[in-house]
């Protein structure tokens, strides 16, 4: 980090950013640190920068007497900075400047300032934004140059000891195979893990939590639907709660079931800017919604109404059908409450599903569709 120009903190809420640099500030005595707590107001350019330079004045390394401290200091423009460079020399240690919540800025005028700070950042200050989504500046040209070093999602979450570690710190001794299934289940979001924490420490019967727990618990859909889902735009939430039928969602199916052309563009899009998706396969164009958050969705989409769940489920039966994946073909069309698409995919389907051992879907299709004990098929055991 000390290397770039700039270092950037991206991931979604819940994932330590902000106690994360607390804590590295803290800890790293080679700076002083200038910490700025963005917000709405910040959007006035004026405010902005008089918040940034009382955070530089802040500094222990700035003595009382310096020309910051004067009520006239005011950096309205970036023009100003090789002012303010000026004034900041000469001074014994660097100093790290913090933008947390960098996505809280909106206006235009207030980015450009920050891409001017970027551009001409004085000398000795290390620039540090913390944003929930990529901030609408320049990063492949400061990938390019090696002026960036970057911190997200996917290094931020935990690993299964670190899970075993936050719930043994919250009194909480569990069974290896208990942390697998909730660090799968949250995928090592930490507030996911916190919110596990504390909702096992009130229950009873730990193995009935474990089987409970999903992003439609009251404290995790809170928390989703507040930090999470409140800062996407409305036709953004719509097509996720579209497309939480599936897991995996091939960009493909993503288009016929939310109706719009650009779907993979979307999913790329939330992929690069939010981490809320990621992407696999050998095209990567297979896309993992977090799953605590797609059971949210999930959970979201059937109070609009079971039939709209069901239609989309007989959408995506139909699409994996058309590409003979026979698998995810039955399971959708188990779910789609039409029972002659359940019908016509089980004549298509059984016998090779038989024949390639996997019984598993065709069990519960027959399940489904039969509602009396299903009739012997040969070769199924």
């Amino acid at each position: 980090m000390v290397a770039s120009d700039l270092a950037l903190v991206c991931a979604p809420a819940g994932y330590g950013k902000t106690l994360l640099l607390a804590d590295w500030s803290r800890t790293s005595t080679t700076a002083d640190t200038a910490w700025v707590n963005l917000d709405r107001d910040d959007n006035d350019p004026g405010r902005l920068w008089a918040s940034i330079v009382a955070a530089l004045a802040a500094c222990p390394s700035v003595p009382p007497e310096h020309r910051l401290h004067s009520g006239m200091w005011h950096v309205a423009q970036p023009e100003s900075l090789a002012e303010l460079e000026a004034a900041l020399l000469p001074r014994p240690r660097p100093i790290r400047l913090i933008l947390d919540d960098l996505d809280e800025l909106v206006d235009p005028d207030a980015l450009h300032g920050i891409e001017s700070l970027i551009r001409n950042r004085p000398a000795g200050i290390r620039l540090v934004l913390s944003s929930r989504c990529d901030p609408p500046i320049s990063l492949r040209r400061l990938r390019l140059a090696g002026r960036l070093w970057e911190l997200r999602a996917a290094q931020m979450r935990f690993t299964p000891a670190e899970a075993t570690a936050l719930f043994e710190g919250a009194g909480l001794h569990l069974t290896p195979a208990q942390v697998e299934v909730l660090h799968r289940r949250t995928g090592g979001w930490v507030a996911g893990l916190r919110l596990a924490a504390l909702g096992m420490a009130g229950c009873a019967d730990r193995e009935v939590f474990l089987a409970q727990f999903s992003g439609d618990e009251r404290s995790v859909a809170d928390y989703l639907v507040g930090e999470v889902l409140g800062g996407l735009p409305e036709d953004v939430q719509e097509f996720l709660r579209t497309i939480s039928i599936s897991q995996p969602i091939p960009s493909g199916l993503a288009a016929e079931l939310s109706g719009r052309e650009d779907a993979g563009n979307v999913l790329d899009t939330l992929e690069h800017q939010t981490s809320l998706v990621s992407s696999s396969g050998p095209e990567r164009d297979d896309y993992i919604l977090q799953e605590l958050l797609r059971t949210h969705l999930l959970a979201d989409l059937r109070r609009h109404g079971p039939k709209r769940a069901a239609q989309l489920n007989g959408v995506a039966a139909r699409w994996w059908a058309d590409r003979c994946e026979a698998a995810w073909a039955l399971d959708h069309g188990t779910r789609s409450d039409d029972p002659a698409l359940l019908t016509d995919l089980l004549h298509r389907f059984a016998v090779s599903l038989i024949l390639s051992g996997d019984h598993a879907p065709l069990r519960r299709a027959l399940a489904r569709s039969v509602p009396t004990p299903s009739p012997r098929i040969p070769g199924l055991p």
